[in-house]
């Protein structure tokens, strides 16, 4: 049966006049009256009495008018789901990122993404790694770059973790200072010195100072600072020592100024995460392909 022919049969049937209902859907009233006439045919009965000026629904009509009213409110319930399934997959990906977008070639991931799916829009949260976790527990993000030490990135929890690239702490120094020629740098070796170091709660500070700790001494630290130019800029005036993961402090380099790597080795991994519980949208899975083309 013809969902439109239905949804006219179920106004004429409520309004009880062809130029009324006619008016209501926006058609004429010999279309209407055709509509009627083919439905009826179908149905195998007269659904209206008719008269000059007005209609009435038969026995015919009366059987078929609460079959009808189900048939298009159920059309109307299901065009509203699909519709909103559909931008559902169009919706926009939010994604987030621990603030260092450029550095490890987010920035070229996101164009990427872009260019491959245009349909998409993107709207991008820069956190720290234990808030874009939340973020994502909330469900107000749907996919993170998170950083992790290596033990927690391989985690069996709640996330799933597409690994995206592996970086370690260096020891950012004056060039003219002593230790600035060597290969690498035992962490002990820097006990005595004052200690730069990215803000309290991030994933770097945090594993520094585990690290410390675990190699017997708690560092002391001079200054916490989210931005990266000030650190170095203290490092390189002799304030201290910057303990920064090699991709950001290279992002940076400059003459004055010295990255040597440390031992034992303190390695992070950054990891395009999501919640292992829901379902992704179309647009998250295009996003997690360009990882793994």
């Amino acid at each position: 049966m013809n969902i439109d022919y239905l949804k006219e049969f179920v106004t004429l049937a409520q309004v009880g006049n062809y130029s009324e209902a006619a008016e209501k859907l926006y058609i004429s009233q010999s279309s209407l009256s055709k509509h009627i006439i083919s439905l009826e045919s179908e149905v195998g009965a007269k659904v209206f009495d008719r008269t000059t000026h007005r209609v009435s629904l038969n026995k015919y009509g009366k059987l078929l008018l609460p079959y009808a009213l189900k048939i298009v409110r159920s059309h109307n319930e299901y065009m509203l789901a699909i519709a909103s399934l559909m931008a559902e997959d169009k919706v926009n990906l939010r994604l987030g990122a621990i603030p260092a977008l450029a550095q490890y070639g987010i920035t070229a991931l996101i164009s990427g993404f872009k260019k491959k799916c245009p349909e998409y829009t993107l709207s991008i949260s820069q956190a720290g790694s234990d808030e874009l976790k939340n973020k994502l527990r909330k469900k107000e993000i749907e996919l993170a770059f998170i950083r992790e030490t290596g033990e927690e990135s391989a985690k069996q929890d709640e996330f799933t973790r597409f690994s995206y690239i592996d970086d370690f702490i260096v020891a950012v120094l004056p060039s003219s200072h002593p230790l600035s020629p060597n290969s690498s740098i035992d962490l002990t070796a820097l006990k005595d010195m004052d200690f730069l170091l990215l803000s309290k709660g991030s994933t770097p500070q945090k594993i520094v100072v585990e690290t410390c700790k675990a190699h017997g001494f708690t560092p002391k630290i001079y200054f916490m600072d989210h931005s990266i130019e000030t650190l170095i800029d203290m490092a390189a005036d002799g304030m201290g020592v910057a303990l920064l993961t090699n991709k950001l402090a290279i992002y940076h380099m400059r003459d004055d100024i010295a990255f040597v790597p440390i031992v034992p080795e303190i390695r992070t991994r950054i990891s395009l995460c999501h919640l292992r519980s829901i379902k992704l949208s179309k647009s998250a899975r295009g996003f997690i392909s360009l990882l793994n083309p």
